[in-house]
């Protein structure tokens, strides 16, 4: 490719932000900005295009892979442009709205990733702490680990939420998209199993709560030092719970307007438990 094209956009800028939406998007497209494209009107329908700003290249793209269009790239020479106009393009601005779209849609890698590499480790800290300190070798685990998986948990937890429920309104924009997790969201989760699984953690983490407030009185406000991991545990497992309830009743709506929505574009009851 030649031309003048900015150093930053042609080192920097373009590869970059090629990189992550292939990542992103898994598809092998060298250029995602190259704005010369040929498409079938069928294949334009299929990707059902939204955007309006300079993230409209990266949309067609990423819209095509979803859909599982078959893509082919051609090698082209950029050449100057000679009209005598200054340049439309704004680097950061536009390079930022790229960006920003991209992870909008990618909620694998801005969620569900990260959201897993935390939860995991919280989950084992949480459970190997919690009737005590322990030192594995010479290295003492103890309440500041304790309070650490307490963090990774709950953080991990709700960022897999968001992902969860970005994925559902992604699947409900963009017919089509095929989603394991939406799959699997769509045949098992029913509000009453999430409101049911929400309450019986805030249940388990209130009761081991209360034992220890018994406890408390019992022994007159004594230092009650033993408990610490057994209230950590509990508080952790209270919080989840009343995420889960509320975030199962936003899953909820959020399928029950996608219902509606298949209902009056296609005048007859969608199917709800079918996989995507």
């Amino acid at each position: 490719m030649a031309g003048a094209m900015p150093k930053l956009h042609r080192y920097l800028g373009n590869p970059v932000l090629s990189l992550i939406a292939r990542i992103a998007f898994h598809t092998t497209i060298g250029d995602f900005h190259c704005g010369m494209r040929a498409f079938t009107r069928a294949a334009f329908e299929r990707m059902q295009l939204k955007t309006t700003g300079m993230e409209f290249a990266t949309e067609m793209v990423a819209n095509a892979a979803h859909q599982g269009l078959r893509i082919a790239e051609i090698p082209i020479v950029l050449y100057p442009d000679k009209r005598n106009r200054p340049p439309h393009l704004r680097s950061f601005r536009d390079g930022w709205r790229h960006l920003r779209f991209i992870l909008t849609y990618a909620p694998d890698y801005l969620y569900l990733v990260p959201g897993a590499l935390m939860l995991l480790p919280g989950l084992a800290l949480e459970v190997l702490l919690s009737r005590g300190p322990v030192t594995i070798g010479r290295t003492y685990l103890g309440i500041h680990f304790l309070a650490l998986g307490s963090l990774l948990t709950l953080v991990g937890f709700n960022v897999i939420n968001l992902g969860v429920l970005a994925k559902t309104l992604m699947a409900q924009r963009y017919s089509g998209i095929n989603s394991r997790t939406v799959g699997f969201v769509r045949r098992q989760f029913t509000l009453e199993s999430g409101l049911l699984t929400g309450v019986a953690l805030a249940l388990i983490g209130t009761l081991i709560d209360v034992a220890i407030a018994a406890k408390w009185i019992s022994q007159f406000g004594a230092p009650m030092d033993a408990t610490v991991h057994q209230a950590f545990v509990a508080t952790t497992a209270l919080v989840l719970g009343l995420n889960l309830i509320c975030s199962s009743f936003m899953l909820n709506l959020i399928q029950v307007e996608g219902d509606a929505r298949a209902v009056s574009s296609s005048g007859r009851p969608a199917a709800r438990r079918s996989a995507n």
